[in-house]
């Protein structure tokens, strides 16, 4: 809800945030960057072009997963980390939305001094249940506390979809509560007094103002939650909604094992054990189906020490926010955009939707009617059809993770037109220049010296292969390539796509298994039946469902049957 402004675009930072927000920095800040010369523009415009230049038929690029895992890297992405500006003169230090279409490179200190991180960089589920308060704005504190079901402050306040009495495609669920909250309800309710009132609106901070803005009125069709990137497109969304519905049956659950205090203890209660089964999950569901499972043992067996040497090196004071590596967050861990589909079986009404649809029924898209700014009940996701394993269907899995990102990625929507910045692969190589990240083969160079890894590098035919090769020979990035087409190609010559290759895994595991197993009040560092470590076994088992995996947890929210 205060992440961003408008469009995800970043936001300039309050003091408050200057003094409480952590900081990116670099886990090789002394590794060389791919060649940047007066061509590379061009050479990266061809890339770019040749990624989406493949003609593979969507049906044909299918992983082993299910849809679910490419949404829930979103989710997690939006949970731990979110770029902020310390000022206005930031911009143009990280900035690659420029009319001259300049993007060299930034200098390292220039741009770990310019940016900061919205969230705390932990996996603690702010980005669902938003800031603590008082944030210092008594209107944005309201809203943050609207987010609470007034009836019932233990749990999360959310929304109806239109024409939901006449039930969801699927049959499920029987709770009709499958949308999120939106400022209609607050703004322009069917019955009774606004909750939140013009006059509350005005009295916003600016960048929360815009976020909740369209064409400068306010966004009745608005996500009212912790993060608006969360309402971008209607996977995450529903995704969103899952989460919040496993809270409140998770209160439910509390209850009916006796469990007694105010409203605010029961919910701090809640969210303690929605957060634990949600880290449990990121590490044993999550973290094993993408990443290559011999560097997976090596990060959480070595205890995540790349990313304890990088705290160090940050000089981190346990209890501030997590730092954050800029090689993950710009480069590696976008490696889910290229598992992105072009078309879902999304229930019974949408055996087939196309990607575009998906920002069509969002806070910002053409789609939701005017008169409820409610999802339609026809769009609620079934989950059997998205989250389940081993379907027979081709369209029911991700697409491989590979250099060949699906088309629909050519043009990002809901978001204004700036040049080809638009372009999601665009998009990714300009934003590794800029921000002047390290170069795949210089930081396997930095891991294997430091902590003994025989990591081999991709062999020049490796790299060069397929229809993105002779781009990549152009722009001389066979000896020094962007770590983000370098996690994919790896991917995609040594693990047929299916799952991360060593390199790939090392920077993303050792990233997301580092932030929880450094975490004092993670499941990790939590007593437990488990090797003497928290497991779901010891939870809470909401709807009588044990959650140890993603199907199980729609099960415990309803959403799927038992």
């Amino acid at each position: 809800m205060i992440g961003t402004g408008p469009h995800g675009a970043p936001r300039v930072a309050t003091e408050t945030e200057r003094r409480k927000c952590g900081r990116f920095d670099y886990f090789f800040p002394d590794a060389e960057s791919p060649l940047y010369t007066d061509d590379t523009p061009a050479h990266l415009t061809a890339l770019q072009k040749a990624i989406y230049d493949h003609g593979d038929p969507d049906d044909l690029n299918n992983s082993a997963l299910p849809p679910v895992f490419t949404y829930l890297g979103q989710f997690i992405d939006h949970d731990i980390t979110n770029q902020g500006l310390v000022d206005e003169d930031a911009r143009r230090i990280v900035d690659i939305f420029k009319p001259d279409g300049n993007f060299d490179p930034s200098h390292r200190d220039a741009v770990t001094q310019a940016i900061f991180n919205v969230r705390t960089g932990r996996f603690d589920l702010d980005s669902l249940y938003g800031p603590k308060v008082p944030t210092g704005n008594p209107a944005l504190d309201k809203l943050i506390g609207l987010m609470r079901f007034p009836e019932d402050r233990a749990k999360m306040w959310l929304g109806v979809p239109a024409g939901a009495e006449g039930g969801f495609p699927g049959g499920l669920p029987e709770d009709p509560a499958a949308d999120l909250l939106r400022l209609h309800r607050l703004m322009a309710p069917p019955t009774g007094a606004p909750l939140f009132t013009p006059a509350d609106f005005d009295a916003l901070p600016d960048e929360v103002k815009k976020a909740f803005s369209k064409d400068q009125e306010p966004n009745l069709a608005a996500a009212v939650i912790g993060d608006p990137r969360n309402d971008e497109n209607l996977f995450v969304a529903q995704l969103h909604m899952a989460f919040l519905r496993y809270h409140n049956t998770m209160v439910d659950a509390l209850r009916a094992d006796g469990v007694t205090g105010t409203e605010d203890e029961i919910f701090a209660r809640a969210r303690r054990q929605v957060t634990l089964h949600y880290q449990w999950l990121v590490m044993n569901v999550y973290l094993p189906a993408i990443c290559d499972p011999v560097a997976l043992q090596q990060v959480t067996g070595g205890g995540a020490q790349l990313y304890k040497d990088f705290l160090a090196a940050c000089h981190y004071v346990p209890g501030k926010p997590f730092p954050m590596p800029i090689e993950f967050v710009v480069a590696a861990f976008r490696f889910g955009h290229s598992m992105v589909r072009g078309a879902y079986d999304w229930n019974d009404a949408f055996t087939r939707t196309e990607f575009k649809n998906l920002f069509d029924f969002t806070g910002n898209g053409s789609q939701l009617p005017k008169s409820e700014s409610a999802l339609p009940a026809r769009w609620v996701i079934d989950w059997r059809r998205t989250a389940m394993p081993n379907s027979e269907f081709a369209i029911r899995s991700t697409r491989r993770i590979d250099t060949n990102v699906a088309l629909p990625l050519k043009t990002m929507l809901n978001e204004p037109a700036k040049f080809d910045e638009n372009n999601l692969a665009a998009r990714n190589l300009k934003r590794g220049v800029r921000m002047n990240v390290p170069g795949a083969q210089p930081s396997i160079d930095a891991l294997n010296a430091a902590y003994g890894f025989d990591l081999r590098p991709l062999t020049q035919t490796e790299l060069t292969s397929g229809r993105t090769g002779d781009a990549l020979q152009k722009a001389d990035y066979t000896a020094n390539t962007p770590i983000w087409f370098y996690v994919l190609k790896e991917a995609e010559t040594r693990q047929a796509g299916q799952r991360l290759g060593a390199f790939g895994t090392h920077i993303v595991a050792g990233t997301i298994a580092g932030l929880i197993l450094h975490d004092p009040q993670s499941y990790w560092n939590t007593e437990g039946s488990h090797e003497g470590r928290w497991h779901p076994v010891d939870g809470v088992r909401a709807s009588g469902q044990l959650v140890d995996s993603l199907p199980n947890l729609f099960r415990a929210a309803l959403l799927l049957e038992s």
